[in-house]
């Protein structure tokens, strides 16, 4: 079961100084406490940003309205592995995870309510990134 745990976000750029070819995106880092807590960063590629803000919003309208069917899960995945997943319990409410890692997976359950600042903390990241980058041309 997902535990306890935090879960961190960072604009970052890595630079190649050999070639001048710029990588820029977000890392968010999930850490999971208990007896097999573990810590995973999960890196998203700037490109995949506006997907991901996007999708964590409509991840978080789903309700029960939305299927006749007594559960539902339904999950955003980038191409590094971040999962953010809302789902039905069996009481009826519905629960929020943020994952990453393929192998070795670092879960933490978040309130339904704290999905909305994580789409915060993305969206504040890219903004640092998108200002970074305006400096830079000027």
């Amino acid at each position: 079961a997902p535990g306890q745990g935090r879960v961190d976000v960072a604009a970052f750029e890595v630079i190649d100084t050999a070639s001048g070819r710029r990588a820029r995106g977000i890392s968010v880092e999930v850490e999971e406490v208990g007896e097999r807590g573990r810590e995973v960063t999960a890196f998203v590629d700037y490109e995949e940003l506006d997907g991901l803000i996007k999708g964590l919003e409509s991840v978080g309208k789903i309700d029960r309205g939305e299927t006749q069917l007594p559960s539902f899960e339904v999950s955003y995945r980038t191409k590094g592995d971040l999962v953010v997943s809302v789902f039905s319990t069996r009481g009826g409410l519905a629960r929020c995870v943020v994952s990453a890692g393929e192998f070795a997976v670092a879960r933490v359950a978040i309130p339904l309510e704290e999905l909305a600042n994580l789409r915060t903390l993305l969206s504040t990241a890219k903004n640092r990134l998108d200002d970074a980058r305006t400096v830079k041309d000027r």
